[in-house]
């Protein structure tokens, strides 16, 4: 939730005094500036996330399983 407040108080700090903001948020500057110099956690690896879907999808052996629970590799 920091994080994402940091990221609008940074989108609109030109317009306003940053203090104003951050006592309107109740946030600290510490706390707003080490959530603006930090990446979200969330997407620390966004960049990554479509090519690996992308090998991940071209590599993946369609399987079934059958009722005694063993998988078979269906055939393509």
């Amino acid at each position: 939730m920091a994080h994402l407040t940091a990221r609008a108080i940074d989108a609109i700090r030109a317009a306003f005094p940053l203090p104003v903001l951050l006592d309107i948020a109740g946030m600290a500057p510490s706390t707003f500036y080490y959530h603006r110099n930090h990446e979200d956690p969330n997407q620390k690896y966004e960049v990554y996330r479509a090519v690996i879907e992308q090998i991940a999808q071209k590599h993946t052996i369609p399987m079934t399983r059958i009722a005694s629970g063993k998988l078979l590799i269906a055939k393509e």
